[in-house]
């Protein structure tokens, strides 16, 4: 097995002095034949420049330690039109919401051992156009109130890291978001160019997994490999009801809760007059009033327990 890793060292607990050489010695001592490259925000050594390395030095895995921003990053220095090394997660962010999806854990020792076992399925990826760009994304895109959440919560994360409750870092954030007015743009969304919808509301969630934003169940029978992307839309909420959606959304149990619609789709256009606050897998991005989302159907290969 070819393999590199690509390590953000400042996810989760930043990798620093000793905790690096010994993160690095258990990596070595596991996996045979491994290159650890230590990656840096922008520039060469920036997770697109390496993953793009990575495939044109033909590697056959490529080993991700981070969060689902890292890995976002990484898949997005691919060139899915040729082939891809398989990827292997070793979750080390904030939220976590794909990897957690997969069933791995924040254990090393485990995701070592699932790297050993090479248990590879294919998951889908989303595809999202906005302005001049063109995005992939492995876990979730989303438009509203919970874009500003995400925002919030990286803002909120390094000190909550400094006290030990970065993982708690959405929920923190969005019940000190239920302090402030509450917007509820007008949107039209077309699905599969078959069904329309024109109404205000608080929130539109795109996800590949059932899970996001650091464990939010949003959207609670996505499936990684059935070919679709599983949208979630929360019309306008009353302030004072949040805390009770957001533990539901926080256990699944607002599937049946008539403030939420579901939908499964392959194409979707979301369109607003107001620019609408724009996350993609955590990552931050500037407000937009018009997206487009799609997915390739079983275009990534990942090792799973």
């Amino acid at each position: 097995m070819k393999a590199i890793a690509i390590v953000n060292s400042e996810s989760g607990k930043p990798l620093i002095g000793k905790r690096r050489s010994r993160f690095c010695k258990k990596i070595e001592r596991e996996i045979s034949n491994v290159r650890i490259l230590f990656t840096e925000p922008e520039g060469e050594k920036s997770p697109e420049n390496l993953a793009s390395f990575a495939q044109k030095e033909e590697f056959d895995f490529i080993i991700v330690r981070g969060g689902d921003g890292t890995f976002f990053r990484v898949i997005n220095g691919l060139d899915f039109s040729r082939k891809t090394p398989i990827l292997a997660l070793i979750p080390a962010g904030t939220g976590n919401d794909f990897a957690y999806a997969l069933g791995l854990r924040y254990s090393l020792s485990q995701n070592l051992e699932v790297l050993k076992q090479r248990k590879v399925v294919s998951v889908d990826l989303g595809v999202v156009k906005f302005g001049s760009q063109e995005k992939k994304f492995v876990n979730t895109v989303s438009v509203g109130i919970d874009a500003e959440i995400n925002n919030m919560a990286h803002r909120m994360a390094p000190y909550l890291r400094k006290v030990g409750a970065f993982r708690f870092a959405y929920v923190v954030a969005a019940l000190e978001r239920m302090l402030h007015k509450l917007n509820f743009p007008e949107v039209v969304i077309e699905i599969d160019e078959e069904e329309k919808i024109k109404e205000p509301i608080s929130l539109a969630a795109v996800t590949n997994t059932y899970r996001y934003g650091g464990g939010f169940k949003i959207n609670p029978l996505a499936q990684t490999d059935d070919g679709l992307l599983d949208l979630c839309i929360i019309q306008p909420i009353a302030r004072m009801i949040i805390p009770s959606l957001v533990l539901k959304m926080k256990r699944g149990t607002h599937f049946i809760n008539s403030a939420f619609s579901f939908y499964c789709f392959r194409e979707i256009t979301i369109k607003s007059a107001t620019a609408l606050p724009f996350q993609i897998d955590g990552e931050r991005h500037p407000s937009q009033n018009c997206i487009e989302v799609s997915v390739l159907p079983k275009a990534l290969k990942v090792l799973v327990p």
